[in-house]
C-alpha cells in the first residue's frame, strides 16, 4: 500500500466545509470554551497517570509495536503518550495537553479486539488529531449551552469528523475486512474468535435501517454524535470504492472520484441532519421517495423527458435512483399513484414543512426551463391535491417560489 500520500487529501469534504462554517459562530469561540479546554490540557496527564496504565515498550511490546507503526504510517511526529483504561466497552479516545498528545485505548478494546482490528481504532483516533478535530470537540462539550440550531450544526459536523477519522483508519490499517470487524465488534461487543464481517453485508444494513426511520417520519437522529454504524460502513465502502490515492490499486470497484463519493456520504449524513434537509435544492434522504416520483411527474409532465428538469433531480435523489425508477414505471399516472404508496407506508402524517419541501423540490425541477409549462403545472396541482393542498394555495406556493428566483410577474 502506498503509504506517503497526506492523509489530509482524503479528509471528507463535508467535516472541512462543515467546521469553517461553525468556526464563523461568535458563541462557539466564547471564553467558556476557550477557558475550559485550557483547563483540560492543564491535567490530563497527571489524569492519566492516576486512573490508567502507560503504554510502555516492555510491559505492553505488542500494543507499544501497533501503535509505533500506525503514527509512522499516518505520519504522525508530534510528542506522544499511549495509555490503557479500565472498561470492559471497547472504547478509545485522543487528545491534547500542553507538551503531548494522549491516546486512551480502554482494556475491553485490548482484550476483545485483534492486533489488525487495534491498528483501524488506533488509526481512527489519530485521524481526530491530524484533521485537528481534538480541541475543535472541546468546543462540542459545551453542546447543552447551545441554542437548539447551532447545536444541530455542532452535531452535524461531529458525525462528518467521525466519517474523516474512519478513512484514516482505514488507510492506516489497510483492509477493509479488518475496519468492518473492529466497527462491528466495538458496536456489538461481541469477542468471538475468527469472527468473519463481510463490509458490503453490514452496509446493506443501512437500507434497511433508513426504511424504518422513513416510515417513523422522526427527526430525533441529529442528537447523535456518531453516524448510524451502518451508515457509517456504508461510507466505508463506497471510499474503498473510490479512486483516493492513499487506498491500494486493483480494488474490486473502483473507479468512484472522491468527489462523487463526498457527495453521497453528504445525502447519507443529511438523514440525521435537519438543518441540513430544509433547503429545497439539496438531497433529503427522509423523503426521497416523494422527491423521485414527485421529480419524475415534473420531467415527463409533457410526455416526453425534459433533461435540463431531469439533471436538476439527479441532485435531489441518490445516485441511480431515476434508473431504479424508471425500470419500473415511465407513465406519469404511475408517478402520482408511487406518491400516494408512499404516504401509506408512514406512520405519520407528513409534517407542513416536509410537504413545503416537496412542492418546492418539483418547483425546483419543474422549473428547469424558468417557469412550469402547463402540464407541469397539471402535474404539480395533482400532486398537491394527494399530499393535501388546495389548488388556490398551490397558485400561492408558485408565486412565492417565481418571487424568490427573481422572476416574479405573475403565473
Amino acid at each position: 500500500m502506498e503509504r506517503s500520500v497526506h492523509l489530509e487529501a482524503v479528509r471528507f469534504s463535508g467535516d472541512l466545509e462543515l467546521w469553517e462554517a461553525l468556526s464563523r459562530e461568535e458563541e462557539l469561540s466564547g471564553p467558556l470554551s476557550i477557558a475550559s479546554y485550557d483547563k483540560h490540557r492543564t491535567s490530563i496527564r497527571a489524569h492519566l497517570l492516576a486512573t490508567a496504565v502507560r503504554v510502555d515498550p516492555r510491559m505492553l511490546p505488542k500494543l507499544d509495536a501497533s501503535i509505533r507503526a500506525m503514527r509512522e504510517r499516518a505520519h504522525y511526529a508530534s510528542r506522544f503518550e499511549a495509555y490503557v483504561f479500565e472498561d470492559p466497552a471497547i472504547n478509545a479516545f485522543i487528545t491534547e495537553g500542553t507538551s503531548h498528545t494522549y491516546l486512551g485505548l480502554s482494556s475491553g478494546a485490548v482484550n476483545t479486539l485483534s492486533s489488525e482490528e487495534i491498528e483501524f481504532v488506533i488509526g481512527h483516533e489519530l485521524g481526530h488529531a491530524l484533521f485537528r478535530h481534538i480541541s475543535a470537540r472541546s468546543i462540542a462539550s459545551h453542546e447543552e449551552q447551545l441554542e437548539n440550531r447551532l447545536r444541530k450544526r455542532l452535531l452535524a459536523w461531529r458525525r462528518a469528523s467521525e466519517i474523516s477519522a474512519d478513512r484514516c483508519g482505514l488507510v492506516c490499517c489497510g483492509s477493509i475486512d479488518v475496519a468492518a470487524s473492529a466497527i462491528f465488534r466495538s458496536i456489538s461487543g461481541l469477542a468471538t474468535p475468527g469472527l468473519k464481517i463481510h463490509p458490503e453485508d453490514f452496509s446493506e444494513q443501512w437500507d434497511h435501517l433508513l426504511a424504518e426511520v422513513i416510515k417513523g417520519g422522526d427527526d430525533d437522529a441529529w442528537q447523535h454524535s456518531h453516524p448510524f454504524p451502518p451508515m457509517r460502513m456504508k461510507a466505508i465502502v463506497l471510499f474503498w470504492q473510490s479512486t483516493a490515492p492513499a487506498l491500494p490499486a486493483g480494488r474490486p470497484g473502483a473507479g468512484l472520484s472522491l468527489q462523487q463519493v463526498d457527495e453521497e456520504v453528504i445525502r447519507l449524513l443529511t438523514t440525521m441532519d435537519p438543518v441540513a434537509r430544509e433547503k429545497h435544492d439539496s438531497a433529503d434522504p427522509l423523503l426521497e421517495d416523494f422527491l423521485l416520483w414527485g421529480g419524475l411527474y415534473m420531467t415527463y409532465a409533457g410526455g416526453v423527458r425534459d433533461e435540463a428538469a431531469a439533471a436538476r433531480l439527479k441532485g435531489l435523489v441518490a445516485s441511480g435512483a431515476m434508473a431504479r425508477g424508471l425500470a419500473q414505471t415511465t407513465d406519469p399516472a404511475q408517478f402520482a399513484q408511487h406518491i400516494r404508496d408512499a404516504i401509506g407506508r408512514r406512520h405519520k402524517k407528513l409534517r407542513a414543512l416536509e410537504i413545503n419541501r416537496i412542492l418546492k423540490s418539483m418547483l425546483h425541477v419543474g422549473c428547469a426551463n424558468r417557469r412550469l409549462t402547463s402540464a407541469g403545472k397539471g402535474a404539480f396541482k395533482e400532486v398537491a391535491s394527494i399530499l393535501g393542498i388546495e389548488a388556490e394555495a398551490c397558485d400561492v406556493v408558485c408565486q412565492k417560489y417565481y418571487d424568490d428566483m427573481g422572476d416574479g410577474d405573475g403565473i
